[in-house]
């Protein structure tokens, strides 16, 4: 079967991540290849992938969109392209989803969805808000033969928004990340994590003010790594608070495990999450992990937290947990038991196999 996987990045990250991104996935569609489904990736805002293409997928891009007469020129290019490249299926990022249904007839393609709702309603990009806002009307409500869904939370949340089937497919960790070893840690020295795009949902300002109120804070060290624009908000508040910090900046997906198998904590303080994937590689890796109560959060930890710590909103609150955490300098019972859960829970269920046995069955693959 040939499947047109399209990836709608025009407008939404810079072309440096949007190749990350398309690297990273070379493992999710190698996988793709061994179940009998043909991947042609078709970017709309991203330099061909050579990873792709060495690994036996075609990889098409668009060219990004720059107003309405681009956007129709662009629905035109993609029409061609998927005719051309004779596919039987086509499954579209939720933001590439108008520009499907203009070019293909309901019914005849699945959207992937793994945001949720109430995130989109606080995304601070007004442009890209109403794209995603536009695809649900079009793609979610009319459109999609099914919307695949990360977590059963937003399969509910597809339903009750019109969608007419739903299916579940996990986001991915890569193999890497379960093959990380954690040393025996010594106390006196522990390393705390915040991985992510520094922007204000992912709330990582709860999270240095946090470390300067823990009891803790003369032995932790809080590594910062991403970019964005709290990045240096954020460096000039861990200054201001006194502790000690590394600001990583952006770290290659392949260099992120070795970074994990030197912490002892992941804080994720995020409310707005679909199905977070650092969270996901965190707990592949045995990492501990605290983190928001978002509807995702919650979706990988279970109700109550037995694969993770979930904190409440305040920084005080997030100073509690991180003591309780790392009593004595060293990570409790409590949080390693959680860690243990969640990486057995992780292998099960967040693999690159386990996510692509989601689509095949979305897809009607043989043998799914």
């Amino acid at each position: 079967m040939r499947v047109a996987f399209i990836h709608g990045f025009a407008g939404c990250i810079d072309d440096a991540r949007a190749r990350g991104i398309l690297g990273r996935d070379v493992e999710f569609y190698s996988e793709c290849l061994r179940r009998g489904i043909e991947p042609i990736v078709i970017s709309l805002d991203a330099t061909p992938s050579r990873e792709l293409i060495e690994a036996g997928c075609e990889h098409v891009v668009l060219g990004a969109s720059r107003g309405a007469s681009s956007l129709a020129g662009q629905r035109r290019r993609l029409r061609r392209v998927i005719s051309e490249a004779q596919a039987d299926k086509v499954v579209a990022d939720v933001t590439a989803a108008p520009l499907v249904a203009w070019n293909l007839r309901s019914g005849s393609y699945v959207c992937r969805y793994e945001w949720n709702w109430s995130a989109v309603a606080r995304i601070e990009d007004r442009g890209l808000e109403r794209v995603i806002k536009r695809a649900f009307e079009t793609a979610i409500m009319r459109g999609a033969s099914c919307v695949l869904c990360s977590t059963r939370s937003l399969a509910s949340e597809a339903e009750e928004r019109g969608a007419r089937r739903t299916a579940i497919a996990p986001v991915f960790v890569a193999a890497p990340f379960f093959e990380v070893t954690r040393p025996q840690r010594s106390s006196g020295d522990l390393q705390v994590l915040c991985v992510g795009r520094h922007v204000a949902v992912k709330r990582f300002d709860i999270a240095v003010c946090a470390v300067g109120m823990s009891s803790n804070a003369s032995a932790i060290t809080l590594n910062l790594v991403g970019d964005g624009p709290e990045r240096e908000r954020l460096t000039d508040m861990a200054q201001a608070a006194g502790i000690r910090f590394v600001d990583h900046g952006v770290v290659r997906n392949d260099e992120l495990p070795e970074l994990f198998s030197a912490a002892d904590l992941l804080l994720h303080p995020s409310l707005n999450e679909g199905m977070p994937r650092v969270v996901l590689e965190a707990m592949a890796a045995g990492l501990p992990v605290l983190l928001g109560k978002s509807t995702g959060a919650m979706d990988v930890t279970g109700p109550d937290g037995e694969r993770g710590v979930l904190v409440g909103d305040s920084a005080a609150e997030w100073a509690h947990a991180i003591d309780a955490a790392l009593p004595g300098g060293v990570p409790s019972d409590d949080v390693l038991g959680r860690a243990t859960r969640a990486r057995s829970w992780a292998e099960s269920t967040v693999s690159v196999a386990a996510c692509v046995g989601g689509y095949a069955k979305a897809l009607g693959v043989s043998g799914a």
